[in-house]
C-alpha cells in the first residue's frame, strides 16, 4: 500500500515550488534461489519519503527544469546478496537504511526541432543500522546495488523533413555489490555513448543505432561468493523499423 500528501506553491506563472511526502510498504515474500530456512522468507518494507524542491519554464517555454532534494527512510529495507559459502542468491532486510540527495533536470529548446537536455542525481544511501548473516555491524556502509551519482547529457533533433536523431552520454558513479563495501566487489565509475540517425513518415520509421559506442568495459553485477560478475553490454549496432496501421 502507499499513500502521497502534496503541495504545490505557485511562487510566479513560471515557477513552482514542491513539497511532497509519501509512505509506502512492499509484502513479505520468499526468496525462490536458496533452500535454506534461515533465508527463504523476508520481511515486508516501510518506507517514508519526502521532497522538496523547485521547477520553472522560461517565459518563451523553450527551457525548463527541475531541481529537487529527497530524504528518504526505510524499516526493513529489502535488497539482494549472496549467502556465504554458497551460490544461492537471496532477498534480506536491512533494519534501517536512509537515503537522502539530490535531483535535477534541464531542458533547452533553443530552435525548432531541436532540444538539449541535462540531468543529474546524487544519492547518499546507507546502512543506519543492519548486520550481515556473520554477524558484522554494517551501520555505516553504503547500500548495495545503488550508484553514488548518475549524470546524463544528450541532444536530439527531428527535422520537418522527417529525418531525426539523437545521441547521449550517460555517467554512472561507484557501486557495492556487497554489504562489506570491499574494493574488490565494486565498480568504478563509468560511462556509455548511445546514438541514432533515423526517418519517419506517418505509418513508419527506420533508424540505425549505436549503444555503448566507446567501448566501455563494465560489471553489471558482481557477485563476491564465487569471485565473479556479469559483463555490461558491450558496443553493438542494430537497424529498427516501426510500422503504425
Amino acid at each position: 500500500g502507499a499513500g502521497t500528501i502534496g503541495l504545490t506553491i505557485a511562487a510566479t506563472d513560471h515557477v513552482d515550488f514542491i513539497v511532497r511526502t509519501s509512505v509506502s510498504r512492499k509484502p513479505e515474500g520468499y526468496s525462490g534461489f536458496t533452500s535454506n530456512p534461515d533465508f527463504i522468507k523476508f520481511n515486508g518494507e516501510q518506507l517514508w519519503s519526502n521532497e522538496l524542491g523547485i521547477q520553472f519554464t522560461s517565459d518563451d517555454e523553450r527551457m525548463s527544469g527541475s531541481l529537487v532534494a529527497f530524504f528518504n527512510q526505510t524499516d526493513d529495507y529489502q535488497f539482494e546478496r549472496t549467502v556465504p559459502f554458497s551460490t544461492d542468491f537471496v532477498v534480506v532486510n536491512a533494519e534501517k537504511v536512509s537515503a537522502n540527495g539530490v535531483e535535477g533536470k534541464w531542458v533547452l529548446n533553443p530552435a525548432q526541432g531541436l532540444f538539449f537536455d541535462f540531468q543529474a542525481g546524487y544519492v547518499n544511501a546507507e546502512f543506519d543500522k543492519h548486520r550481515n548473516s556473520l554477524g558484522m555491524d554494517l551501520s555505516g556502509n553504503h547500500v548495495p546495488f545503488i550508484p553514488e551519482y548518475t549524470v546524463r547529457t544528450g541532444v536530439r533533433f527531428e527535422l520537418e523533413n522527417g529525418f531525426f536523431g539523437s545521441s547521449s552520454y550517460t555517467a554512472y558513479g561507484k557501486t557495492y555489490y556487497d554489504e562489506q563495501n570491499q574494493e574488490g566487489f565494486a565498480q568504478s565509475d563509468f560511462g556509455i555513448w548511445d546514438a541514432q540517425v533515423g526517418y519517419r513518415r506517418e505509418n513508419f520509421s527506420v533508424s540505425v543505432y549505436g549503444r555503448n559506442l566507446a567501448k566501455e568495459n563494465y560489471y553489471q553485477f558482481i557477485n563476491p561468493e564465487i569471485q565473479a560478475g556479469s559483463p555490461g553490454a558491450p558496443q553493438r549496432f542494430g537497424l529498427r523499423l516501426d510500422f503504425i496501421y
